[in-house]
């Protein structure tokens, strides 16, 4: 474990201690496109996953309902044969 991180923090000075600027210009589109999407994806981030958690909890209601109702159905066949062999 040690190793794997000192070999890691070791990799990342390199790599640090090597770069360049990128001298690239970032217009000001970049800026009013990402103060407008900015706001909209969080607020479809908040809605989706509102949404996703209480639909993911039912469906695995649903679904474990399910295997209860097999379970059930089988034990009580199970039941049943029992008793039929013990009479």
């Amino acid at each position: 474990m040690f190793h794997r991180f000192f070999f890691l923090s070791a990799l990342l000075v390199f790599l640090v201690s090597f770069t360049t600027p990128a001298n690239a210009y970032i217009g000001p589109a970049i800026v009013i496109l990402s103060s407008i999407l900015g706001p909209v994806v969080a607020i479809l981030v908040v809605v989706i996953l509102t949404l996703f958690f209480p639909v993911l909890k039912l469906y695995r209601k649903l679904k474990t309902g399910s295997k209860k109702d097999q379970n059930d159905q089988e034990k009580s066949k199970q039941d049943e044969e029992t008793q039929d062999k013990e009479t």
